[in-house]
């Protein structure tokens, strides 16, 4: 009984957090186009988001998982149900703290018509005939080419193909991309014989609430193919590595920094592995290869813009 009732106190407790982080992440939403001339208009709702978050991963990281399953995946689908509401409160608003959305739409719009987004920047006279009235006018960083690799330029055009030069189309895209990492979590999670309810640091974190779903950063999809790239390295079925290295590739391809999960992922001799992610990589560049890279292609815009940055 005793058990019972603690329990039920700690799902009352994630009931009553999940309540406060709401207006929270509605505040956010309503002053996120006016950060930019008034950061203290995000400090204190980032600062309450935060804090619920830590006090939820405290509340079920520092007890026991329920004795019966029935009650273990009713635990389970109350965080999710917590994560999966904060998300939808922020869907259907353009992004506000960032305009790199409006970069990935562009820069399908342009590989659809045939041009490279890797030689033209975007105030390119030459791609006048190819302007907006609601994507052109926002995109940043007009007077360089395109940073995204080709697995990026690749998720960009399979949106477009369903939705043109929609940034609705693309923020749902992306929130499919985030909801696909909390499942994927869950999966990694079982795989290792750990509690799955650790999810909850990513399904309550308000960086991938904020920056994948709201602000639709491409940084959704890279995470998915590590997490694809990680199951697949635990998996014991045939061709488990071979697939591994696909899912790695794919991630290396969309934001250059998941190369590092190379130390930790490869064998001696891990010939299926390598295969694998090179047949990727050597598949997503060929087509803008063709299509035409530029001067350097898009390492050294990247590389570039980088440092401007950090200035």
């Amino acid at each position: 009984m005793a058990h019972d009732s603690r329990l039920t106190l700690r799902w009352l407790g994630l009931v009553a957090l999940a309540g406060a982080a709401i207006p929270l992440y509605v505040r956010l939403r309503d002053v996120a186009a006016r950060v930019g001339g008034d950061g203290t208009l995000f400090l204190w709702p980032g600062l309450g988001v935060t804090l619920v978050a830590v006090a939820a991963g405290w509340l079920v990281l520092s007890s026991r998982p329920a004795s019966s399953a029935r009650a273990r995946w009713i635990e389970l689908a109350l965080l999710a149900g917590g994560g999966l509401a904060f998300r939808a409160l922020l869907l259907g608003t353009p992004p506000g703290l960032s305009h790199d959305a409006y970069r990935y739409v562009w820069d399908a719009h342009l590989v659809a018509h045939g041009v490279s987004p890797y030689i033209h920047p975007v105030n390119d006279p030459a791609l006048i005939p190819y302007r907006d009235g609601a994507i052109w006018p926002l995109v940043n960083w007009r007077d360089a080419v395109t940073i995204y690799p080709p697995g990026a330029e690749a998720f960009y055009l399979l949106v477009h193909a369903v939705a043109p030069l929609s940034i609705s189309a693309l923020q749902l895209a992306m929130a499919a991309c985030d909801l696909l990492c909390g499942v994927l979590i869950v999966i990694l999670l079982r795989q290792r014989g750990l509690d799955p309810r650790r999810a909850v640091i990513y399904w309550w974190c308000p960086v991938p609430v904020l920056e994948f779903t709201f602000s639709a950063h491409v940084d959704a999809v890279a995470t998915v193919w590590v997490l694809a790239a990680l199951v697949a390295a635990g998996a014991r079925w045939r061709a488990a590595r071979v697939a591994a290295g696909i899912f790695l590739g794919l991630a290396a391809l969309t934001k250059l920094y998941p190369l590092l999960f190379v130390a930790a992922l490869a064998r001696r001799r891990d010939w299926g592995f390598a295969l694998g992610m090179a047949g990727s990589c050597v598949a997503l560049v060929l087509p803008f290869a063709a299509l035409g890279l530029g001067n350097g292609g898009f390492l050294g815009t990247y590389i570039t813009q980088r440092f401007v940055d950090q200035g």
